[in-house]
């Protein structure tokens, strides 16, 4: 019988030992991770009734492979929309909110009114 280390239980290890189990179902699989939960940088908190995601990215709903990987782990349900009154990114400095200017897809600007804001 195969036996397979993944260390590190981020969204890398984990879909390293999704992949696996999905090639051979037969496969046995150890995962190690240091911290006491799995999801790497991936976290949700809720803070004063506040849902916060915190992510080195977020999840871009307009990637196909993206959408198709949630609705194969029957998530699909628990993805919720963006309020459009709400899409604002904000940046955390010297213990204040600062707010980013519109246009910004991972702090690149996709337009020249994003570059010269």
């Amino acid at each position: 019988m195969k036996h397979n280390l993944i260390v590190g239980g981020g969204i890398t290890g984990l879909a390293a030992a999704y992949r696996l189990e999905q090639l051979d179902p037969e496969v046995t699989i150890t995962l190690v991770e240091r911290a006491d939960y799995v999801g790497g940088k991936i976290r949700t908190a809720h803070v004063d009734g506040f849902t916060v995601e915190a992510a080195p990215d977020s999840f871009l709903s307009r990637k196909p492979r993206g959408i198709g990987l949630v609705e194969e782990l029957g998530l699909a349900d628990q993805l919720q929309a963006r309020r459009p009154e709400y899409n604002r990114t904000f940046v955390r400095r010297h213990g204040a909110l600062h707010r980013l200017p519109a246009g910004l897809t991972g702090l690149i600007p996709t337009n020249l009114d994003a570059l010269v804001n």
